[in-house]
């Protein structure tokens, strides 16, 4: 979430583009919950910047990989 703030300060104007992210992330029901909510927040300050989310609920750092490797990787990634 700390980057989609630091991308928030891009300065995204209506004259812009819509632009979508690809953001990869991980973790239980509950926190996919709080994270969709936490992108509605965001996307509702930012109406030109949609945020795909792409939950990996298990083997994350594998399919990570995968997903480089395939030239797909995401914009964002959660990683600890």
């Amino acid at each position: 979430l700390g980057l989609l703030v630091l991308f928030a300060g891009c300065g995204l104007t209506p004259s812009i583009a819509s632009k979508t992210i690809r953001l990869s992330a991980w973790g239980s029901s509950e926190e996919v919950a709080l994270l969709k909510r936490q992108l509605a927040d965001f996307q509702q300050v930012h109406p030109h910047t949609h945020v795909e989310l792409i939950h990996v609920p298990e083997n994350y750092f594998q399919k990570l990989h995968l997903l480089i490797a395939a030239g797909l990787a995401p914009d964002l990634m959660m990683v600890n």
